[in-house]
C-alpha cells in the first residue's frame, strides 16, 4: 500500500499585463481556474477566502471519481497563496502562485502540491494514489499553457 500520495509540480507562465493585472485576473478563482484547468468541475466559495476544489479522474465509468480539497486563498502584493485545510476533504492542495514584474510583462511561477491524506479510504487508496501521481502534473502543466495564452491575449 502507499503510505504517502504527493504530486508536485512547479512551473512558468507569462503575461503581457503588469503584475497588478496578473494578482488581479488570478484571484478570480471561480470564474478563471475553471476556464483553464484540466479536470476541475468547480470551485466554489464555502467560507471566507475558502474554496471547495472538485477535480473528477478517470475517463471510463468505473474509473471515474472526483475528490474534494478545501483550501484558502491569500492573496499578497507579489503572490498568491494556496493554504490547505488538512480537516476537510478527501485530498489536500497547497502551494502558491508568484509574480515577478518584467520589463513589459509579468512572469507568474506556480509551486503546487496535491496529497491523499494517510485516512482516505483505505480500499480506494492505492487506484487513487496512481491516478493524483500520474494526471496531476500533466493537469497543472495544461493548466500553465492555457493560463499563459490568457494572460497574453
Amino acid at each position: 500500500m502507499i503510505e504517502h500520495i504527493v504530486s508536485s509540480f512547479k512551473g512558468n507562465a507569462t503575461s503581457k499585463g503588469a503584475a497588478c493585472k496578473t494578482v488581479d485576473y488570478l484571484k478570480e478563482f471561480c470564474s478563471n481556474l475553471p476556464k483553464h484547468f484540466p479536470g476541475l468541475e468547480s470551485i466554489e466559495p464555502i467560507e471566507d477566502r475558502t474554496y471547495r476544489w472538485k477535480i473528477k479522474f478517470g475517463e471510463a465509468p468505473e474509473d471515474a471519481f472526483t475528490l474534494d480539497a478545501i483550501t484558502r486563498f491569500e492573496v499578497q502584493s507579489n503572490q498568491i497563496l494556496i493554504i490547505p485545510d488538512y480537516n476537510r476533504g478527501d485530498a489536500v492542495i497547497s502551494g502558491r502562485w508568484r509574480i515577478l514584474p518584467a520589463k513589459n510583462n509579468s512572469r507568474v511561477e506556480l509551486e503546487v502540491a496535491m496529497e491523499i491524506p494517510p485516512g482516505y479510504n483505505p480500499e480506494k487508496r492505492e487506484p487513487v494514489g496512481l491516478h493524483i501521481k500520474k494526471e496531476m502534473p500533466k493537469r497543472w502543466q495544461k493548466y500553465m499553457e492555457s493560463l499563459s495564452v490568457a494572460l497574453s491575449s
